[in-house]
């Protein structure tokens, strides 16, 4: 993993592995974001726009199915920019099953996305995302060679003031987008 700062003030997280037989490999990023910087607010007023028209549900345990289902009517439905608040207290069964979260949001971004191939054989980044906060003007944009993404609000985070982080800043509740 190589994380770079760039001349731009951007962050790249870049992934390689190299196996010598068939490997399962999950790449992922955890780390907890709050465009409006650190502090007692939500994310809720964040725009979020994700490039995927289907999610993957979850049983009752909170493990994907393996079924991929349709974005379009659901709260789960970023393909055109929202708050990520508009439909996070929606009464939506996936909602439900995790307690009023949307980290049961697996999009799945469309595979005819990733026919495109460049000149050395590897599959070319895609935009997946993009956050937006109205009150910073920050913007983060998130591009993948990778079929999916998963979106999680922080509704895991704890209701009280239990979490602390850096400075003995509060973590709360829906403050963070991961």
């Amino acid at each position: 993993m190589t994380y770079t700062l760039t001349d731009r003030d951007e962050l790249k997280i870049t992934y390689h592995a190299t196996t010598d037989r068939a490997t399962a490999i999950n790449f992922t990023q955890h780390n907890f974001w709050n465009l409006a910087g650190q502090g007692p607010d939500t994310i809720l007023d964040h725009e979020l726009q994700i490039n995927a028209d289907r999610f993957t549900p979850v049983d009752r345990n909170l493990v994907p199915t393996g079924e991929l289902l349709p974005v379009k009517n659901t709260p789960f439905d970023f393909t055109a920019s929202k708050k990520i608040g508009r439909d996070i207290d929606d009464d939506h069964p996936q909602l439900r099953l995790a307690k009023g979260t949307i980290s049961t949001m697996s999009s799945v971004i469309p595979e005819k996305r990733f026919l495109s191939i460049s000149g050395n054989n590897s599959p070319q980044l895609v935009l997946a995302a993009t956050v937006y906060d109205p009150f910073s003007g920050r913007v983060m944009d998130v591009l993948t060679t990778e079929p999916g993404l998963q979106f999680f609000s922080g509704n895991g985070l704890p209701k009280d003031d239990s979490l602390k982080g850096k400075g003995q800043s509060v973590y709360r509740y829906r403050g963070a987008f991961c």
